[in-house]
């Protein structure tokens, strides 16, 4: 299938197509919203693959990205709408782009005499984790980070929390093979659970 011929051109290194779809959920199903672990279960189902990227933005709505098309059958009565399109990143080094995104930002924290914990970044901790995250593929000149209400998702050993960070981040492209990888596996923890799906657009 032509999906199939775009993956094989994806490989290659510096171009990413993936499928970008909006999902609004049913009335009776946005309470999925509080089980990220079954929203999760139930895109890779619909995708057909474990390569599923998925942010919620707001209530009832899932903004989810795959390597090919989500198959509407299979997502069922639980969406009111499906809206999908092919997306293709490509840069070059020395572009001006804006990324932007969802994100479980963590650290480890030492606990005396214990094992160490993740918490969340402190704000002021923010610049230099995007840094890190961002900054073998590009080279951030501003950034704009908003502390959005954490994701709740259910493993055996009990329910999971995951923080949630909302950042819009500007520089210029420095390496675009890293930077696309970047947008094709997300950043930060969390992936399960509704976090690290990024979008990039160039700036003129």
């Amino acid at each position: 299938p032509a999906w199939a011929f775009r993956m094989v051109l994806s490989s290659l290194g510096k171009v990413l197509m993936v499928w970008k779809t909006e999902i609004v959920l049913a009335n009776h199903a946005r309470g999925m919203c509080f089980a990220s672990d079954k929203v999760h279960k139930m895109l890779v189902r619909a995708a057909d693959t474990p390569k599923v990227l998925w942010v919620s933005p707001r209530p009832g709505v899932l903004h989810v990205q795959t390597p090919r098309p989500i198959r509407p059958e299979l997502v069922g009565s639980t969406a009111y709408s499906i809206r999908a399109k092919e997306i293709t990143y490509s840069f070059t080094a020395g572009d001006k782009v804006a990324v932007a995104g969802i994100v479980n930002a963590t650290r480890q924290q030492r606990v005396p005499n214990g094992r160490g914990k993740r918490v969340p970044v402190p704000e002021d901790m923010l610049p230099e984790w995007f840094d890190r995250q961002l900054g073998p593929g590009m080279r951030i000149s501003s950034l704009n980070t908003q502390t959005l209400a954490p994701e709740k998702g259910s493993r055996p050993e009990g329910q999971m929390i995951h923080s949630r960070t909302g950042f819009l981040a500007v520089g210029q492209v420095t390496d675009p093979g890293v930077l696309v990888g970047l947008l094709e596996t997300g950043i930060g923890r969390g992936k399960r659970f509704g976090c690290g799906l990024l979008t990039a657009k160039g700036l003129s």
